[in-house]
């Protein structure tokens, strides 16, 4: 046997984040230890969350580490993103929660050695998929959409903005508070009415 073990050297996982957005560049870097004939290729399952096999991928020979060792890539953008189905603004009421099925896709990636007839060498990892991108030369994770960290939002005056939340267990209640966002004039540090460059009020909207 001429492979002798397998491991995911770069996952793309960030802490307990495994969010994924597949429409930035996407690699993954496995190594394979040898201690015969030096491996041309090992194998990439694509597994749904109910274990059947969507696609099977030959991972690239990228470089050799050191005498027993090579390691593969796996360039993931272009054949998940033909599993995952199309992903389109929703209509849908002010202030209401609405789930979006379509923007994710839940699967293990299963690394493997096709001559191992035992079965017992491989590696994989299980990942979720967005329909997003990341700024490009940044880790392609979103830790910061899957742990919901504190973010701004911009939008233009009197139009609408979507505002996404992530859930990573279904067992998640998720709901609106019921505060009223209230329209003012602002105030400066002596309480008077604030104004722009041209002297018109500045007005601001304030969650009560």
């Amino acid at each position: 046997m001429a492979i002798t073990n397998i491991s995911i050297y770069q996952d793309n996982t960030v802490g307990d984040s495994n969010l994924i957005p597949i429409h930035s560049p996407v690699i993954f870097l496995i190594d394979v230890t040898f201690n015969t004939a030096t491996p041309e290729a090992i194998y990439c399952d694509i597994i749904d969350s109910n274990t059947n096999v969507l696609a099977t991928y030959r991972c690239i020979p990228f470089r050799d580490k050191s005498a027993t060792l090579r390691q593969f890539m796996y360039i993931a953008n272009d054949p998940i993103k033909a599993l995952m189905g199309g992903f389109e603004d929703t209509l849908q009421l002010s202030d209401v929660l609405e789930y979006v099925p379509e923007i994710t896709l839940n699967v293990t990636l299963h690394f493997y050695d096709a001559d191992d007839i035992t079965g017992l060498i491989f590696d994989h990892r299980i990942l979720t998929f967005i329909h997003g991108v990341e700024q490009f030369g940044q880790y392609p994770n979103l830790y910061n959409e899957f742990n919901n960290e504190v973010d701004t939002y911009y939008a233009a005056i009197d139009t609408y903005i979507y505002l996404y939340w992530y859930n990573n267990d279904i067992t998640n209640v998720l709901s609106l508070d019921t505060d009223v966002l209230e329209y003012m004039y602002a105030v400066d540090f002596d309480d008077e009415n604030f104004t722009d460059n041209n002297d018109d009020l500045f007005t601001i909207d304030i969650l009560i």
